[in-house]
């Protein structure tokens, strides 16, 4: 009797595990229903793209929805728990436009579209970008959504973000030195007296 429990048993295990293998084929089968998006952009996000594609002209190529971990880096001297962390918060964040220098790709300004979508809070990742660009020194620039946008007016805000306040006034006008001496002599006591009467 208890042979016949055990064959039993061996023979329910052994139906298990062939269902279960051939449930296994078959979700390996499957294929997950990826389907491509309409455009990269939204139909917002695309009139800022072309503005500012207009304003830039060739000096600067324009990327979108790029990665904050492209664009700055974790320093390695810290904690490696913390660098984690803070590397993969970096990564989870996008940035609506980047500009980079036509000629050497190097990082020239962020651009934040604000969108005002009311189905979705951008505030804390917006403040955590701009801080964290802000500490790396990238200059940033916010714009409110338009129907249209002048692309004078958004290169002139370019330029002003892009070129430092400092290097901005050096550019504009000549650099003009100016050399003077303070010297004090010291008073004789015949000059003090006069003084005091």
């Amino acid at each position: 009797m208890e042979f016949i429990i055990l064959i039993f048993l061996v023979i329910l295990v052994g139906l298990f595990l062939l269902w279960s293998n051939r449930r296994r084929d078959k979700q390996k089968q499957q294929t997950i229903p990826y389907i491509k998006h309409p455009s990269l952009l939204n139909q917002n996000e695309y009139l800022c793209f072309k503005a500012i594609k207009q304003a830039v002209g060739e000096r600067y190529d324009v990327h979108c929805k790029v990665r904050l971990s492209s664009i700055i880096a974790v320093d390695k001297n810290i904690n490696k728990s913390l660098w984690a962390s803070a590397t993969e918060r970096l990564s989870k964040r996008k940035v609506d436009f980047l500009l980079t220098d036509a000629e050497n790709s190097q990082i020239a300004c962020v651009i934040e579209l604000d969108d005002s979508n009311p189905h979705r809070s951008r505030k804390p990742r917006d403040v955590f970008s701009r801080e964290v660009l802000s500490n790396a020194k990238v200059p940033y620039i916010r714009l409110d959504t338009m129907p249209v946008y002048d692309a004078e007016e958004l290169s002139e805000l370019i330029s002003t973000a892009v070129t430092p306040p400092a290097q901005a006034s050096l550019e504009s006008e000549p650099e003009v030195e100016i050399d003077f001496k303070v010297v004090i002599e010291p008073e004789d006591s015949a000059e003090r007296q006069r003084r005091s009467n």
